[in-house]
């Protein structure tokens, strides 16, 4: 499966948000995934699965038309927003159009602004399902900064987490979930 990550504005963590779902997906799915170039598995055993490639398709570096090609061969397009999300729409509009198979990943998400996923669904008129948050959680942020992220995922799925560790692993969990179940559906004619 290959899934395009695509920043709609500068910070909001793209990088970050890709390097998290990589991690989950070798620690709790015990599937390969491969960040560009770089495979992100521990487990030999796990190749014997189909990996999962993820690419940044929002760098500077990519034109327009070349953004489009790769959005195109890919199998899910994942939106990484932060709220508030005022340029979300047009971003939107442009790219499900070429795109049916659309998810957005909030990064550096809040507990309470959950009223304004709610929000965003009904502004985009997609399902709540099509909608997961990364939450901002300090300990995935210096974990990031060190390029430790795989371990941090992997002492979460061992278990030894605090209460903050707990609401990060399960925002976490049902994003891997949305990954992976709209991951498989491509080609579908609806946005719900």
């Amino acid at each position: 499966m290959k899934v395009a990550f695509y920043g709609v504005v500068r910070h909001v963590g793209t990088s970050a948000n890709m390097a998290v779902v990589a991690a989950g997906l070798t620690y709790y799915f015990k599937i390969p995934a491969v960040i560009g170039h770089a495979p992100v598995v521990l487990d030999k055993a796990a190749w014997e699965k189909e990996p999962v490639f993820l690419t940044d398709c929002s760098p500077p570096g990519y034109t327009e038309e070349s953004r489009m090609e790769l959005i195109e061969s890919c199998d899910l397009l994942v939106l990484n927003v932060s709220l508030p999300y005022q340029e979300l729409e047009d971003i939107y509009v442009r790219y499900s159009l070429v795109r049916k198979n659309v998810i957005f990943l909030i990064g550096k998400y809040y507990q309470d602004k959950s009223h304004e996923l709610k929000g965003l669904a009904r502004q985009l008129r997609v399902s709540a399902g099509r909608i997961s948050a990364i939450p901002y959680h300090p300990a995935f942020e210096a974990a990031y900064v060190r390029q430790e992220v795989s371990g941090y995922i992997k002492r979460l799925a061992e278990g030894k987490n605090s209460f903050l560790d707990l609401q990060f692993e399960n925002q976490l969990k049902h994003a891997l979930h949305t990954v992976m179940t709209y991951g498989k559906r491509k080609g579908e004619l609806f946005y719900g």
